[in-house]
């Protein structure tokens, strides 16, 4: 893979944070546009989520035959044409279906972009690392961009621009990073393992990232109210908690990468989990907001690992199978996303606030659990 194909393909991945980082940004406008009830509200997430993760399942049936390269740059042109439909929706109905058919191009793109990372031998763990650590930096960045313009202009004209951008995206993948030798290297390669059989290699490690990537979902969608409802803090201060939640994420993640030349993915996982329970224990303990606050950055490191770890250590424990593991993945960690903060929701209205924490810590065990049964392969 060559310096430019690189930032090819990580500039092709920061397509999705433009659209999945900044929905909650984008949310009150659709309401005021459609006039939606909040429940109504959240059913935008549901099928952006859905459509991401009918697009992974089916992708890990036939990415290793037409090659991840291809799969990407069919992603694009999905994202850019269904987000210039969404920009003409004229009901929320049409709305929501557009959404869905955002979340299958958000999946062929990922999907793609992370397999072809994940091809890369014994600089997988470098090469996954950066990419998701420029992740990181884009969704800690977009909602901020996001909110500035929407102050110039309307919802329908960000996703113009942003539809415009995935479709610039896609040319500038053909150029450079579709190349022939790269679209043939899925094709040629033996497919050394049926894929019952290979997602059962795999199964336990998805389960881990469903669990890990939910407690990352959970955080996002639920912290900032934690703030306002358990501590009492104003408007601005609680906007922080999501915003230092993906500080940790990132600062995890690019550290990870360092740490993956001396330890097994499994080690780096399960110490990350066990810090992050000590996190929440101690929290819960002290209750106090700059403890909580804090607790958001070490939260964000523990649960960082979920998709670039997740992915190099089921590459490597398929290794014929790399797109099927890439999309297993990724199909998982989507899943979790959109599970466990329903889950919590549901708590948060049996209890309180505090359930978000409880729904955190079990995932975090699912997580560890799962994990500590699975044997590294190297």
């Amino acid at each position: 893979m060559t310096r430019q194909q690189t930032v090819v393909f990580i500039a092709a991945m920061m397509v999705i944070p433009w659209i999945r980082s900044t929905l909650g940004v984008i949310l009150p406008k659709l309401i005021d546009t459609y006039d939606l009830t909040i429940s109504q509200a959240g059913l935008v997430s549901i099928f952006l989520e859905s459509g991401s993760v009918t697009g992974m399942l089916s992708l890990g049936f036939v990415i290793d035959r037409i090659g991840a390269a291809r799969i990407a740059v069919w992603g694009l042109p999905v994202i850019g044409i269904a987000l210039f439909a969404v920009t003409e929706a004229t009901s929320f109905g049409i709305l929501a279906v557009m959404f869905f058919f955002v979340g299958i191009g958000v999946a062929l793109t990922a999907s793609g972009v992370n397999t072809l990372m994940a091809t890369t031998g014994k600089r997988r763990a470098f090469y996954l690392g950066l990419l998701h650590s420029c992740f990181s930096v884009f969704a800690i960045a977009t909602p901020l961009i996001a909110g500035a313009l929407l102050t110039a202009s309307d919802w329908q004209t960000f996703y113009f621009v942003v539809a415009a951008i995935a479709l610039f995206m896609m040319i500038l993948f053909r150029i450079i990073g579709y190349t022939g030798e790269m679209v043939q290297t899925a094709g040629e390669n033996p497919l050394s393992d049926a894929t019952g059989p290979a997602l059962r290699r795999i199964a336990t490690v998805c389960l881990g990232v469903f669990a890990l990537a939910g407690v990352q979902g959970v955080i996002i969608t639920w912290s900032y109210l934690y703030m306002v409802n358990v501590h009492g803090l104003s408007h601005g201060l609680a906007t922080l908690a999501p915003s230092l939640l993906w500080v940790g994420i990132l600062v995890m993640r690019s550290v990870s990468i360092a740490l993956s030349r001396r330890h097994s993915e499994r080690t780096i996982l399960l110490w990350s989990i066990a810090g992050s329970m000590a996190v929440v224990a101690f929290e819960q303990t002290m209750l106090l907001p700059i403890v909580s606050m804090t607790a958001m950055i070490l939260l964000g490191m523990g649960v960082a690992g979920a998709f670039q770890l997740g992915t190099a250590w089921a590459a490597e424990r398929i290794p014929g199978r790399i797109g099927t593991a890439s999309s297993a993945v990724m199909a998982s960690a989507a899943l979790g996303i959109g599970v466990l903060p329903w889950a919590t929701g549901i708590t948060i209205d049996a209890t309180d606030y505090s359930g978000m924490m409880v729904v955190s810590l079990g995932g975090m065990i699912l997580a560890a659990s799962m994990f500590g049964i699975t044997a590294q392969t190297k």
